[in-house]
């Protein structure tokens, strides 16, 4: 597995590029007219020891701060694909997944050359500093197969790698992803005991708590919570525990597992009505018989 980043990779986006494979989208004209209108009459000046300079015209970047920014990065990879069949690569904004299987192994340097070629296409740069390489081992009894495919030159071999904000290891499992989210919630705590130290009042040290402390907890736990085991649960629990005792956290707010049985809840309930969901198209086709 390999994590693909690329260099200021939302500052040299080209817009006309952009807008190129917008138009070939499904998309009705009036959207795809919003688009071109978005990206047009940009400018921006310098000034320096009290003096403007000219106007010079803005043709690429996503614009900081605007809700379309990843989705239009998204639309601007739609021809960033694998090289070889059998790969395949998951894309989320400047992100990208290729996933290499062992039968696979000798295509990884003519996957690296094609994904330079089409950065270098799209005004883009691999940032190879930032790219990692994980090999994931199976497992016999608990004990690793070890194999050791030619390795990628100047990419880093990691053990563990974070994938969209989450930690996984080179045996599938979110231990250290556990670790990692128990002590940075460990410091917040610590954090907001100095706050009421100095007086912060309850009921912000409630909204403190939950932005930080039960948010860091809670990041995509649907996605791992059914994988980790129950000595990793109870160790998440444990946190929610010390914040219980420091009366940062209130007694009747609900527990780990309660949180995640009401996301998975929510979760579920959403993508089974509504059609545009993106997990919808997962499900089993509807079944206009019941049978005993």
């Amino acid at each position: 597995m390999h994590i693909k980043c690329f260099s200021k990779a939302f500052d040299t986006l080209r817009h006309s590029t952009t807008l190129q494979k917008l138009s070939t989208l499904p998309i009705p004209d009036h959207i795809y007219n919003w688009f071109v209108n978005h990206f047009q009459n940009h400018s921006h000046v310098t000034k320096f020891l009290g003096q403007l300079s000219q106007p010079a015209s803005i043709n690429s970047s996503v614009f900081q701060g605007s809700v379309i920014g990843p989705p239009l990065f998204i639309v601007n990879g739609i021809d960033l694909k694998p090289f070889h069949s059998g790969n395949v690569m998951d894309k989320y904004a400047d992100d990208t997944y290729l996933l290499v299987p062992a039968c696979n192994d000798h295509t990884v340097s003519d996957e690296l050359q094609s994904i330079e070629r089409w950065a270098e296409a799209n005004n883009l740069k691999l940032n190879k500093a930032k790219s990692k390489e994980m090999i994931i081992f199976a497992s016999v009894r608990g004990e690793k197969i070890f194999c050791n495919p030619p390795l990628v030159l100047d990419i880093i071999r990691v053990d563990c790698i974070k994938v969209l904000g989450v930690l996984i290891d080179d045996s599938l499992t979110f231990k250290a992803h556990i670790a990692s989210i128990c002590n940075t919630a460990a410091q917040s705590l610590y954090a907001i005991k100095i706050l009421k130290s100095h007086g912060l009042d309850p009921q912000s040290i409630f909204f403190i708590c939950s932005a930080t402390v039960v948010s860091r907890l809670t990041y995509a736990i649907t996605a791992w919570w059914d994988f980790i085991s129950a000595t990793d649960k109870q160790k998440l629990q444990a946190v929610l525990n010390r914040a219980k005792r420091w009366t940062f956290y209130s007694e009747t707010s609900p527990s780990i597992a309660d949180i995640c049985v009401k996301r998975d809840h929510k979760l579920f309930y959403n993508l089974l009505y509504n059609h545009n969901h993106v997990l919808h198209c997962l499900l089993p086709p509807e079944s206009s018989k019941y049978t005993v």
